[in-house]
């Protein structure tokens, strides 16, 4: 079922700056207020020589948790049981239970316009905050990692909100400007 919603360039944009730059840890998508097109929530990059380890986490942490949106993440800074180097960008549709019933059926229907309009084929698509476990994760994307690594990574690399550098995109009704971004980033 279409939705009829359309999705900003600036969306299309933002993902292949994700997909091409590899300084950008990841990118939201959401509806604007008028529920008609699909636009930039979130686009936060990487400061010069930042391990990618945190990105996952970074993802996870921005997402509201009772509001949908598109999203992706470059999976990136880990190894895997077979001692190869896990790169991989990951695209979730979030949907969390206790958003607006409304809300949920437009996300849903206005999918296949998002994965069209940025050229994806594999969508994980999530309800709920226990799905977004790194084990779970891994387990959709049929990866086995290195547990030991990943625990060296993690210490080595704490996620560090205050490091986030966010893109301001103006396409976004009642967006939020980045230094209240990365105010509202800290409280979390």
């Amino acid at each position: 079922m279409a939705s009829g919603v359309k999705v900003a360039d600036s969306c299309s944009k933002a993902f292949d700056r994700l997909k091409s730059a590899h300084s950008v840890k990841f990118v939201l998508f959401k509806l604007n207020k008028e529920l008609t097109e699909v636009v930039v929530d979130k686009e936060v990059v990487s400061k010069s020589g930042q391990n990618k380890y945190d990105c996952y986490e970074a993802f996870v942490r921005n997402l509201p948790d009772d509001e949908c949106r598109y999203g992706a993440f470059e999976y990136a800074g880990r190894v895997d049981s077979e001692g190869k180097v896990v790169e991989k960008v990951v695209f979730v549709s979030w949907a969390p239970s206790c958003s607006k019933l409304k809300h949920k059926m437009i996300h849903a229907s206005t999918l296949s316009a998002v994965k069209s309009k940025l050229k994806v084929n594999d969508v994980l698509q999530i309800h709920d905050k226990d799905d977004l476990d790194e084990d779970c994760i891994c387990s959709k994307l049929r990866i086995s990692l290195d547990k030991g690594h990943c625990e060296k990574q993690k210490a080595l690399h704490p996620y560090c909100p205050e490091q986030d550098e966010y893109v301001d995109h103006d396409d976004h009704h009642g967006g939020h400007h980045e230094g209240e971004q990365q105010q509202q980033q800290c409280l979390h």
